[in-house]
């Protein structure tokens, strides 16, 4: 969903070019309304994508956070591979992975619920 303000802007700005207590002409209104349009629509679909929740699924944070657990949890199954003395196992294998998984558990939480409801709810 793309939203296209410019018609919106160059209304709100006509309207102040023609009142008398500023200096805006409608010259000034056609030479700043593609810019301050391309602005405002910039910030409103970015806003209308992550309200209607249709970001890209790589962008998702809750599916980052899992794929930073899963990648923790793999780490940790490739670390036990490996020819180390158990206190520096369990230093770098199993601390580390463990951080790691919590932090991503933690971030896809944090992504869940801090989400917003789509527009019209």
């Amino acid at each position: 969903m793309t939203v296209d303000t410019t018609a919106s802007v160059a209304k709100g700005l006509t309207a102040a070019a023609e009142k008398q207590t500023n200096e805006l002409t409608q010259t000034d209104v056609a030479l700043v309304t593609p810019i301050v349009a391309k602005e405002v629509n910039k910030q409103v679909n970015a806003l209308v994508t992550n309200i209607t929740n249709q970001e890209p699924w790589y962008q998702s944070r809750v599916i980052i956070g899992a794929g930073v657990s899963l990648t923790a949890q793999l780490a940790s199954v490739a670390g036990a591979q490996l020819e180390l003395t158990p206190s520096d196992q369990e230093v770098w294998i199993d601390t580390i992975t463990q951080l790691i998984s919590l932090a991503g558990v933690i971030f896809a939480l944090w992504g869940r619920l801090t989400v917003k409801p789509p527009l019209g709810q």
